[in-house]
Order: C-alpha cells, then structure tokens, then sequence
C-alpha cells in the first residue's frame, strides 16, 4: 500500500513538481538509451540522437494535447503521431541502408519516455484508478494534487509506467540480437496497448458502458493488440523458417 502525501520535491533549494521532473528525466534516459544502442547496433550516434529529440517531442505534444483534443480526433492524432516517427526513422536508415535498426530504436525511446512520464503522474495523481482495497492501492493525502484524497484506488498510472518500462528494456534486449524489421511494430503496438490499456480499462471513470474518450482509447488499445498478435506471430513464423532454412543448408 502507498500513502502519497506530496507531489512536490525540492532540488537545489527549489520546490519542482513531480509532474514537470519525470518527463525531463524520461527525455534524458530516453537520450541516452539512444546512444547506446546506436554505438552497440553501430549505426550514426548523431542522427540517433537528433531523431530522438524529434521523437520526444511528438510524444510531449500528443501527451499535452490529447485529453484537450475533439472525441473523434484522437485515433488520428495518435495514427499520425506514429506515422510521422515511422516516416523518420525509415528515412534515416534508408539513407545509411539499416532501416530495421533504425525503426528499432523508435520502439525502445518511446515507451521509456512515456513510462517517466507516467511515474510522474502516478505521483501527482492527476489520473488515477477506481477505487481499490487490496495490497497495492495508493492513498493521496492532503499535501498531495490528487483531488481524491483518503481513499484507496489503484495504482493504474504506476502499472502503466511499470509495463513500458519493461516494454523498452524487452525490446532492447531482443533488437540489439535480431535485425528483423517486424520486431519494433511488436514492441510499437504492444506500447499502444499498454498505455491506452490502462487509461481505458482502469482508469477513474471508465467502465464497459462509458461514453466518450475512453471508448476511443479502447479501440485503439485493442486494435494495437490486435496488430501486436499478428505480428507476433508472423515474427515467430519468420524465425522457425529462418532456422529451417539454416538446418537445412547445413546439411
């Protein structure tokens, strides 16, 4: 259980919001994430890190705007957001012919920067869960933004920022071995799924009879999953006939 009694914290002499820090340490972890991979994948460090900027800031944009956005505008938004990094990261690695590993690093910055992101929200307690009893719950105090104060609900922004986070470092693990370019949209579709997951299905309003923007974050939370299977899949079927393919040259 966790008893939330601020949302504030103070740095060099300064009080700064937890909400305002987390995604500025997202951006950074996400930076250097980038780096990384690029010396490891062996692909250009300074387009890697200029892409990833572009990207964050895509991310910081759809975040800041997409609770003040028309109802029947946010699949768009979303559907344009990721196009325009997909559009990128394959321009950048057409150009120095590793497209995949380009590609693969937009899926391990994004859910890193989100999964920040949303730590700092769990903090504040501007989206939180339904009500909740049971050994995980956190209770915002009075000091606390949460405007839901001494009650019990469930950690939906942490389990969120949890899910991305492994999402990322799953990701990068497997793309730092694997060149296939189906490998990030499982990742990418898998992170949709995770972040408008929560926000439909467990957050403070929403229920299977809610009207309104959660009913348009489960229809892009489900279509993403829906991508994430397929993907999936063919990617499992890719490999078995890659190492048939092997097997069989050898002997």
């Amino acid at each position: 259980m966790f008893y939330i009694d601020t949302s504030q914290i103070s740095l060099f002499g300064r009080i700064i919001s937890i909400y305002a820090l987390m995604p500025v340490a997202g951006a950074a972890a996400a930076s250097l994430a980038a780096l990384v991979y690029a010396k490891l994948k062996g692909i250009n460090k300074e387009m890697a890190f200029r892409l990833t900027l572009v990207v964050l800031l895509i991310s910081a944009v759809m975040q800041l705007y997409e609770n003040h956005m028309p109802y029947w505008l946010l699949p768009f938004a979303v559907l344009f957001g990721s196009s325009a990094v997909v559009a990128l990261y394959a321009y950048a690695g057409k150009r120095e012919n590793k497209t995949c590993e380009y590609l693969g690093l937009s899926s391990i910055i994004m859910p890193i920067y989100l999964g920040f992101s949303k730590t700092g929200c769990f903090f504040t307690g501007c989206c939180y869960g339904k009500r909740y009893d049971g050994a995980f719950s956190v209770t915002y105090c009075k000091n606390a933004f949460c405007q839901v104060k001494n009650i019990p609900l469930f950690p939906i922004q942490l389990l969120t920022a949890v899910l991305l986070i492994i999402t990322a470092a799953v990701a990068f693990a497997i793309l730092i071995k694997n060149q296939s370019s189906l490998t990030w949209l499982c990742a990418v579709s898998f992170m949709w799924t995770v972040y408008y997951g929560c926000s439909s299905f467990g957050d403070k309003s929403s229920n299977l009879m809610i009207i309104g923007q959660t009913d348009f974050s489960k229809i892009i939370c489900l279509t993403a999953f829906v991508i994430f299977l397929i993907v999936t899949v063919a990617e499992i079927k890719r490999s078995k006939n890659e190492e048939k393919h092997f097997t069989d040259s050898v002997n």
